[in-house]
């Protein structure tokens, strides 16, 4: 399995990260140290960091066999970290309802090409929640692996609008997810192009059910805009460090 790794965080963003051989097997102290080091990793991109969160599922995918290579790329994010110890998440007051960036990358990995997708929950100026993880079947166009990650998307704007409710802050109209993809966005609007789309799972049709009733609306946003790009592919250190900004990650005043 060939996967890329953040650009920040790799030596050459032309490098790939490969599974092992089949004749070779790590020590045990190897497995345990890249064991500890990812699931250190894995704590940091779900608490707080979520520039990471992409580079981190892509490891993991290596945990059970992992080589010296594996190792060195965990060692690059260390050094990450190393020079981001004051980049946090910074929320500020805003009126605005919850928003959801949605995205995906189709056919990622060369040996199964399934496809990676993501989110991000914008409210307050800031992320407050975000996803990243490569799906378990095989998207057959790039409309179907972006049409599953509205449909993620969807399930979670459903809980972040009943948990805001809670909170007192209802929101005042349907939860706009922003994606980068015409066609899923058609598709989700049209019922129409079912014929077509009979091997999609029924679990992702649900989309259309909750734009009916007014709980979604499903919105067209330039991929350059979107912020979920940063947890489906490796991306440019300049686009990088945009959209780590956009997720309003900034680094504390030490003054």
């Amino acid at each position: 399995m060939a996967c890329q790794i953040a650009t920040l965080l790799q030596p050459d963003p032309n490098i790939k990260l490969e599974k092992a051989s089949d004749n070779y097997i790590a020590t045990n102290e190897l497995r345990s140290d890249y064991s500890a080091a990812i699931g250190s990793f894995n704590f940091a991109a779900v608490a707080t960091r979520a520039d990471i969160k992409c580079t981190v599922q892509e490891l993991a995918q290596f945990m059970s066999n992992p080589t010296p290579t594996h190792w060195t790329a965990a060692k690059r994010v260390m050094r990450y970290f190393q020079g981001t110890l004051d980049l946090g998440i910074t929320y500020t007051p805003s009126e605005e309802d919850p928003e959801i960036f949605s995205d995906a990358n189709w056919g990622t990995c060369p040996i199964d090409r399934k496809s990676v997708s993501g989110y991000a929950v914008m409210f307050g100026n800031a992320a407050v929640s975000w996803y990243s993880k490569k799906k378990p079947t095989v998207a057959l166009s790039t409309m179907e692996a972006e049409y599953m990650a509205v449909s993620n998307a969807t399930r979670k704007s459903l809980s972040i609008r009943e948990l805001i409710t809670e909170l007192g802050l209802p929101p005042r109209g349907p939860t706009t997810i922003h994606v980068d993809n015409q066609a899923a966005i058609k598709f989700s609007e049209n019922s129409q192009f079912h014929a077509r789309s009979k091997h999609i799972d029924i679990r992702h049709h649900f989309i259309r059910e909750h734009i009916t009733s007014n709980e979604v609306s499903v919105q067209y946003c330039a991929t350059d805009e979107n912020i979920a790009d940063i947890f489906t592919k490796p991306l440019s250190k300049p686009k990088h460090e945009y959209f780590v900004q956009k997720l309003g990650m900034t680094r504390a005043n030490r003054s």
